[in-house]
C-alpha cells in the first residue's frame, strides 16, 4: 500500500513539474508574441507617417482620430501675423512653449523646419503658403499633425483660425488625454501668437 501511494505522489510530483514548466513556456510565449506585435506595430507606424510626411495637404485631416480648433482675434494687420508666424526662427521670442525653432531656408512650399517644445523634438514641413492661409504637417512620438492656420482681415484686426489633426499609434492609444492636450496647446499658441504680433507692429 505504501509503495502505491509513493507511485502516486510520485506522479503527481511529475506533473506537477509538467504543468509548471509548460505554464513558464507559455507564458514566455506570449510574453514573445506580445513584444513581437509592438515592435511590429510601432514599424508599421513609422512607414505611415513618413509616407503621411510625403504627401500634399491643404487642411487638416477632418477624419482623424484627433481634431481640434481655436480661434481669436489680433489687434494686427493679417501682413504682421503672418510674419510673425511665419518667421520660425524668432518663434522663441513669442512662443512660451517654444525652446528653440529653426528652418532650412524660406518659409516656402517644401521646407522643412524643427522645433523643440515641452513635449519633445517635432520635425515639420510646410505645405501651403499663402497671404491669409499657412499649412505645415509634423511628426512627434509615433503622431502625424496636420495643422492649418486661416487670416482674415476684420474691421482692421485680423481673425486667427487655428486647426490641427492627429492621427497615428500615439494618437489612436492615447486619444481621450491627448485631445484635450490639443486643445490647450491651440490655445496656448494663440495667445502667444497674438501677444508677438501685436507688439511686432
Amino acid at each position: 500500500m505504501s509503495a502505491i501511494v509513493k507511485c502516486v505522489q510520485s506522479l503527481n510530483k511529475d506533473l506537477v513539474l509538467d504543468w509548471n514548466n509548460s505554464l513558464k513556456k507559455i507564458l514566455l510565449l506570449c510574453v514573445a508574441s506580445f513584444v513581437g506585435i509592438v515592435v511590429l506595430a510601432i514599424g508599421i507606424n513609422f512607414f505611415y507617417v513618413e509616407h503621411k510626411m510625403a504627401k500634399e495637404y491643404s487642411s487638416v485631416n477632418s477624419d482623424a482620430v484627433i481634431v481640434e480648433s481655436r480661434e481669436t482675434v489680433i489687434d494686427a494687420s493679417p501682413e504682421t501675423v503672418l510674419a510673425t508666424l511665419t518667421d520660425i526662427n524668432e518663434w522663441s521670442q513669442w512662443n512660451k512653449s517654444v525652446s528653440d525653432a529653426s528652418i532650412e531656408g524660406e518659409f516656402t512650399r517644401g521646407t522643412n523646419f524643427r522645433w523643440n517644445t515641452e513635449s519633445g523634438a517635432i520635425n515639420s514641413q510646410i505645405k501651403v503658403v499663402q497671404k491669409d492661409k499657412v499649412v505645415w504637417v509634423g511628426k512627434t512620438f509615433g503622431i502625424f499633425a496636420v495643422h492649418s492656420w486661416s487670416l482674415t482681415e476684420v474691421e482692421g484686426k485680423t481673425r486667427v483660425v487655428s486647426k490641427e489633426s492627429w492621427e497615428g499609434l500615439t494618437a489612436f492609444v492615447l486619444q481621450s488625454s491627448l485631445k484635450s492636450q490639443l486643445g490647450e496647446s491651440l490655445e496656448t499658441m494663440l495667445a502667444d501668437l497674438k501677444t508677438g504680433a501685436e507688439n511686432n507692429q
